[in-house]
Order: structure tokens, then sequence, then C-alpha cells
């Protein structure tokens, strides 16, 4: 198991909090089981990433106006799945925000902003020396 909690307040000199869009606050939980018996070359795992709302004031020229946008909180849920070939080699096969949350990673100047990841997939193989 992995877990991990993360709490950032950016205030400027007066201690008015400063307009950003990074989270105050982000929670990580990762685990994984490898099964046993018949299906002991089996290992599934899964995790969770929440984060709180985030806002960024953006100058919006062809308007004249700053205006504020803002992303809500919002949870991602991932799940993995690694089979063991042979002793060196194994497959994980990785699907990330399995619900495909719609959600922003960047807010840029005039409006703009990045969405985050939808739904992926991702098949690797390792070898161990």
């Amino acid at each position: 198991m992995q877990a991990g909690y993360t709490h950032k307040i950016v205030r400027d000199d007066e201690g008015n909090k400063i307009s950003t869009f990074e989270p105050q606050d982000q929670v990580n939980l990762y685990t994984s089981y490898k099964l046993k018996g018949d299906l002991d070359k089996l290992t599934v795992g899964g995790g969770l990433r929440w984060q709180s709302e985030g806002w960024y004031s953006v100058y919006n020229a062809p308007r004249k106006i700053n205006e504020d946008i803002s992303q809500e909180a919002y949870w991602l849920v991932d799940l993995m799945t690694r089979y063991q070939i042979t002793q060196n080699l194994s497959a994980t096969l990785n699907v990330n925000n399995i619900f495909d949350k719609s959600y922003y990673t960047n807010v840029g100047f005039y409006n703009s902003a990045a969405y985050g990841e939808p739904r992926n997939f991702m098949l690797s193989t390792r070898w161990d020396f």
C-alpha cells in the first residue's frame, strides 16, 4: 500500500490567498494484491486520486476584464493487473481514469484550459535481470 497527502496554501504579503490553480489538498492511495493458489502469477491493484478545488484569475483581453476560472474537487480511479509470464518477464495492464472524468490540469490566459488525460490504457512488459 502506498498513500500520500499534500496540503498547501499560497498567500501574499497581506495574508490573502493568491490566485492559484493548484489544489489546496491532494490525496493519493494505491494498493496491490498478489493472488494465491492457481492464480499466483496474477497481481491486481488499484488507486484513488483526489484533489480539492482550484481556481485561477485570468485576464480576458478581448473583454478587458479579469475572470476567475475554477476546477471543482474530483476523484480519479485507476486499476492495474500484472501477470508473471516467467521468472524474469511480466506484463502489466493499467487503466487510468477508469470513469473517464473530465477535469482541467492547467488554466492559462484568455480563458484557455488544458484538460487532464481521459480514460487510457497502457500495456507494458518488464524484464528483470
